[in-house]
């Protein structure tokens, strides 16, 4: 019996050493590998921006997917993609903001030497509001935002400003929020500023802008008109 025993030994010690016979590392019974899981495995992955991913809205700007949305959506407003109209429109939207008739607008002036215009329109700017300041020494008290706001327009530049905040909306597409960064506008007055130069360039170039825009009512776009609608 024990020459058996000593037999089976030795032959289960010799197949334990070759090299086919060898045990692999998931064999193995050890306590210490504890099963791992992916903690998203069965999340939803609809929402990019949120505590668990770190995702800030600043950083989901800047990511490829809405750069790409961005260039794959179509411009609606034909007549910003050349550049002579699109300076035109903007230096007509310059001149209304000074209320300045429209029957006296320097064309010619603008067209040759835009940057010397755009500089006259700043200077007229600041002269303004330091004018309504000094006459309305309450105003910087009851309305400190719309002050601390015009007072950085007018420091800035009126035309610099919204000369970016439009190569942004009309040339790259953005939006109102990603255009109004690092900026002394918001986002109301962005979309205030492109509804006003847009309105500008429908009364030369009705055919190259989008359908104006309807806002209920009894005379607007209603649930009954929009039902009849093809």
């Amino acid at each position: 019996m024990k020459s058996q025993k000593a037999k089976r030994s030795h032959a289960l010690s010799a197949i334990q050493s070759t090299s086919a016979a060898r045990r692999h590392k998931y064999m193995e019974n050890t306590n210490q590998e504890i099963p791992k899981f992916d903690i998203h495995q069965f999340a939803r992955h609809s929402r990019a921006v949120s505590a668990e991913t770190g995702i800030s809205f600043a950083d989901y700007k800047h990511m490829h997917q809405e750069w790409r949305e961005r260039l794959q959506r179509a411009n609606p407003h034909t007549w910003a993609t050349e550049d002579s109209r699109f300076r035109e429109a903007l230096a007509r939207y310059f001149w209304s903001r000074l209320m300045m008739p429209p029957e006296i607008f320097p064309k010619s002036f603008a067209e040759v030497d835009f940057k010397n215009f755009c500089a006259l329109i700043d200077t007229l700017e600041r002269r303004t509001f330091y004018r309504r300041s000094t006459q309305n020494k309450r105003w910087r008290r009851k309305q400190p935002k719309n002050f601390a706001a015009l007072r950085a327009l007018a420091k800035q530049g009126v035309t610099r400003v919204y000369l970016v905040v439009a190569w942004r909306v009309f040339r790259l597409g953005y939006d109102s929020i990603a255009a109004c960064e690092n900026l002394p506008v918001t986002p109301v007055g962005v979309r205030q500023f492109c509804l006003e130069v847009v309105d500008e360039a429908r009364k030369w170039w009705p055919e190259m802008c989008p359908q104006k825009r309807s806002w209920g009512g009894k005379k607007g776009n209603t649930k009954a008109k929009c039902a009849s609608l093809p």
